[in-house]
């Protein structure tokens, strides 16, 4: 029997912790439909992903390498934009997901990972860019940390913004 290594860890882990909530299915963090979850790959029919942010009521709360963080899903309608899209409220950029791989889980928040204007790149507290945002792209990872902002000082998940600061547009309208 071939040997999946990593993502068998992430199979196992995904299960257990939906098992330890008995739950069988996690909802779609954009528009709430209700993904099954399988206990093969593809995992859901979307992605999942870890994100220190509580998206809704029914997220389900892990312990990640030290740290609470929450397991969450896109179902693959809004990764890829099929029938309504994501979109910026500030900036009226579409949030693509297509690129990212079906069915597993991703160890960053994939919502906050493209930041499309400087907005998404601003403190929580003040308001200013905590980076900027013409540096270019840095790991996905890191938008999804815990950073201190460079004018303020306050520590804080700043590149991880509520649902609220996105819209979802019917198709043909913004996509």
């Amino acid at each position: 029997m071939e040997d999946e290594g990593h993502a068998d860890d992430t199979r196992q882990f995904v299960l257990s912790n939906l098992t330890a909530y008995r739950v069988s299915t996690i909802p779609c963090v954009l528009c709430n439909t209700q993904l099954p979850v399988f206990d093969r790959y593809p995992l859901v029919d979307g992605t999942l992903f870890l994100t220190p942010q509580d998206y809704n009521a029914q997220s389900i709360r892990v312990f990640v390498g030290g740290r609470w963080l929450y397991l969450s899903a896109v179902c693959v309608h809004c990764l890829m934009g099929i029938q309504t899209c994501v979109v910026c409220k500030n900036c009226n950029a579409r949030w693509d997901g297509s690129s990212h791989q079906l069915g597993t889980m991703y160890t960053y928040d994939i919502l906050a990972a493209n930041p499309c204007c400087p907005h998404r790149v601003s403190c929580k507290a003040c308001g200013k860019p905590v980076r900027d945002p013409s540096e270019g792209t840095h790991f996905y990872s890191e938008y999804s940390t815990s950073i201190q902002c460079p004018h303020c000082g306050v520590p804080d998940y700043h590149f991880i913004k509520p649902l609220s600061t996105f819209k979802q547009v019917s198709d043909g309208l913004a996509c």
